[in-house]
């Protein structure tokens, strides 16, 4: 049985926690506007804390942020595991087929909207 595979922006993703390893540290600090290992001014180098920069999921849409998760994604064959900037994200939500998506659609007084549960 062939698994689906869902990568959200094409030619970011590991293949395996081996690729991973190899590569992370070149992928997620090549964007030029999160690149959290250089602070102007202040003349520290290096990862300083937490900072908004790309985000991993699993194919299981668990967030991996550490080693284990990586660690977790290869036991559970939840690879490939693709990353997102944060630029990005709103162009993905965008694609996100929604009944309100389309303005044609959208009801004019928000009252009119029903409430699922």
């Amino acid at each position: 049985m062939k698994k689906n595979i869902y990568i959200a922006v094409e030619g970011q993703y590991f293949t395996s926690r081996k690729d991973w390893i190899m590569r992370a540290t070149t992928c997620l600090t090549s964007h030029p506007d999160y690149f959290n290992a250089e602070h102007e001014g202040d003349g520290k180098k290096g990862w300083l804390g937490n900072h908004f920069t790309a985000m991993c999921f699993d194919q299981r849409g668990r967030r991996c942020k550490i080693g284990a998760d990586f660690a977790r994604a290869e036991h559970d064959n939840a690879y490939p595991i693709w990353w997102i900037w944060p630029d990005q994200i709103a162009d993905l939500l965008m694609l996100v087929k929604t009944p309100y998506a389309f303005p044609s659609s959208y009801p004019e007084n928000q009252n009119d909207i029903e409430a699922t549960e």
